[in-house]
């Protein structure tokens, strides 16, 4: 199985399964990130169990900026779950930038997956805190607003994906 440093010895191999599959939301933080494609991960599930005090940021509406809301997290699952998101190489910069971006989260190492053929894609950073400090909250402009930008990013690799990622 590849390590973590993927084909370009300073680039890592970085998983996103919220809203960091979203290209927009993506590029915001990464612009440099390349080859950037469909993946999965096992052992763990998904959960909006994070909460995000400061509020949505970015690209997001001025209205919206500093309403706490509930951001996905991956919970480890000993049952066997299985989280589908995307696999990206992201530079030393780009890398500092997520983790500013993911605070609270810590990098945890784990083997992805190709989506569409189950190949080993080699090890990969994902951003998990396994906090379960909040949850989703209907009726939350915020909340809305975050939700909205992982389903643009899940219907980005097509059907069979999208319909994954309201499954799990």
């Amino acid at each position: 199985m590849k390590d973590m440093k993927s084909k370009s010895s300073d680039t890592v191999l970085i998983f996103g399964y919220g809203s960091l599959m979203s290209h927009r939301s993506l590029r915001a933080d990464a612009p440099d990130a390349t080859n950037i494609r469909p993946a999965y991960i096992k052992g763990f599930r998904r959960e909006f169990s994070k909460l995000d005090p400061e509020g949505l940021s970015g690209n997001s509406p001025e209205e919206l900026a500093g309403i706490p809301y509930c951001a996905v997290d991956i919970i480890t699952d000993k049952a066997g779950g299985l989280v589908n998101g995307v696999v990206f190489e992201a530079n030393a910069a780009d890398l500092a930038a997520l983790k500013r971006r993911e605070n609270g989260y810590a990098l945890v190492s784990t083997p992805a997956y190709d989506f569409m053929t189950g190949q080993p894609l080699g090890n990969c950073f994902v951003f998990s805190s396994n906090a379960c400090d909040g949850s989703y909250e209907l009726g939350n402009p915020a909340q809305k607003r975050y939700v909205d930008i992982c389903l643009e990013g899940a219907r980005e690799y097509g059907d069979a994906f999208y319909r994954q990622f309201l499954m799990t």
